[in-house]
């Protein structure tokens, strides 16, 4: 491959490509270590006519290609699988090039970093909603790639919401443009939406024209204990009967993985002294700035308490104090990656089926997996729960055949979320490698063949991401 090599330096310059293992490293293993691959080079493209080349290139040497953003994933999706593959990293892809302040629009690069992105839209007067733990590193083009969910989805929707047009180089290296800010496009099959979520595997995502939304002038958080998950989701069901379309954020945490971050992340602290088995995390925001958000947020709060639906809650008293309670559920990976081994399922079921899901998964872990502690974490608005079998790092080296044991912990929290709920194994991580089999065990033959269908036509080689999303047919 070193004419590939060759030609790529001859495309990018010495600076637009990493050959060294020194160099590579940092772009062939995820952040928690859970995956590595060995990758032929790193190119780093700054045009959407560089990755054209770059892909044009590899399809001649028969090279494979996977697209990396920030490497923040937590499946396992841009990290190499296969022999004489080429990282296209689109980390200098980073220029927010247009901020249309009258439509509420925004067109950026696929490497610009998230929180960029939300300083840009600020200092215009909007906000760009998207908002992950990893936001201060991950790149907009991975976040699009996985469709990703974040603390906001029950206002804002998913990242698909939030996109109004993408440009995408495909297999072949012709470029679609379909980089429109129009908010009504009816003339055709949505092609943008083929791209969204689908990780890379039939095109790379190199510029995007964003949805704004008016900034609020006010918000209010409170943090609020429980005694169960029964109790929390109709504490979610009020709050979003009372604050309608105000209601921003219900982030539910159960004690351990509270205290996990309280143990491992610098700068946390316990709101409040006594412990109970379950936390939520409201936000709600308003457009005017005259305290009757908080007031509203305070009177649902009330209302809660008599109605014996909560145990405590404590109001944000200023923005200080909001970001507070957020950096106790941002840090909620990090406290994951450095106590154990945790197994994550990144399960979605209708809220109403929030509770049982979780009881039946608890009683579960119970009996066949007692070693492994539950650590929960939800998107109670719109049921994504990630569900996490904890092993300690003492206990990790008991279990025998770590890989079967990892299996049988998937399959059996997954049998619960596909089989008795109705509910989705991958939610808004992306499946990645961590859950194709999943895909193979739990689409119908129907929908395999319609997924590998698109996946053969936009790229019958196969060179896009292999051995990710999908199953091999």
């Amino acid at each position: 491959m070193h004419d590939l090599i060759q030609e790529l330096t001859d495309l990018l310059g010495a600076a637009g490509i990493l050959t060294e293992a020194s160099d590579r490293v940092a772009h062939e293993e995820d952040w928690r270590g859970r995956y590595r691959g060995e990758a032929l080079c790193v190119a780093l493209p700054k045009t959407t006519g560089d990755v054209s080349g770059i892909v044009m290139a590899c399809a001649r040497h028969g090279a494979a290609i996977v697209p990396q953003g920030g490497n923040t994933g937590l499946s396992g999706g841009s990290i190499p699988t296969t022999p004489n593959t080429v990282i296209i990293s689109t980390r200098r892809m980073n220029r927010i090039e247009t901020v249309d302040a009258v439509e509420g629009s925004m067109i950026v690069g696929a490497g610009c970093i998230l929180m960029d992105i939300h300083a840009a839209a600020e200092a215009a007067g909007w906000v760009f909603p998207l908002h992950l733990g990893a936001e201060g590193s991950c790149q907009i083009g991975g976040n699009i790639s996985t469709n990703a969910g974040g603390t906001s989805v029950v206002r804002y929707g998913n990242t698909r919401d939030l996109i109004l047009g993408l440009e995408v180089v495909l297999p072949s290296g012709d470029i679609w443009d379909g980089l429109r800010s129009l908010r009504k496009n009816n003339s055709g099959y949505d092609l943008k939406h083929l791209f969204i979520g689908a990780e890379g595997t039939i095109g790379i995502i190199t510029r995007a024209a964003l949805k704004l939304y008016p900034k609020p002038a006010e918000s209010a958080a409170a943090w609020v204990g429980l005694s169960s998950v029964q109790n929390a989701i109709a504490f979610a069901s009020k709050a979003r009967k009372t604050l309608d379309t105000s209601l921003s954020a219900v982030e539910l945490m159960n004690a351990e993985q509270v205290r996990l971050v309280l143990k491992h992340v610098a700068n946390t602290r316990k709101v409040y002294d006594t412990d109970y088995p379950y936390y939520v995390l409201v936000e709600a925001s308003s457009m005017r700035a005259d305290g009757s958000i908080r007031e509203s947020l305070e009177e649902l709060l009330g209302e809660a308490l008599e109605a014996g639906l909560i145990e405590d809650a404590v109001t944000a008293s200023n923005l200080s104090q909001a970001s507070e309670f957020w950096a106790v559920r941002h840090g909620v990976a990090q406290a994951n990656r450095a106590e154990g081994m945790g197994i994550t399922m990144d399960a979605a079921v209708p809220v109403s089926r929030v509770s049982a899901f979780i009881a039946e998964a608890n009683a579960k872990i119970a009996s066949d997996f007692p070693e492994a502690r539950p650590v929960i974490v939800s998107h109670l608005g719109d049921g994504n729960v990630h569900y996490i079998a904890m092993v300690p790092a003492q206990d990790w080296e008991t279990v025998g055949d770590k890989p079967d044991y990892v299996h049988r912990v998937r399959v059996a929290i997954n049998d619960i979320t596909v089989k008795q709920h109705r509910g989705s194994f991958s939610a808004e991580h992306g499946v990645g490698q961590t859950f194709v089999p999943e895909v193979g065990r739990y689409k119908s033959d129907v929908e395999l063949k319609l997924l590998h269908g698109v996946k053969d036509l936009l790229d019958p080689r196969g060179l896009f991401n292999p051995k990710k999303l999908l199953p091999s047919s």
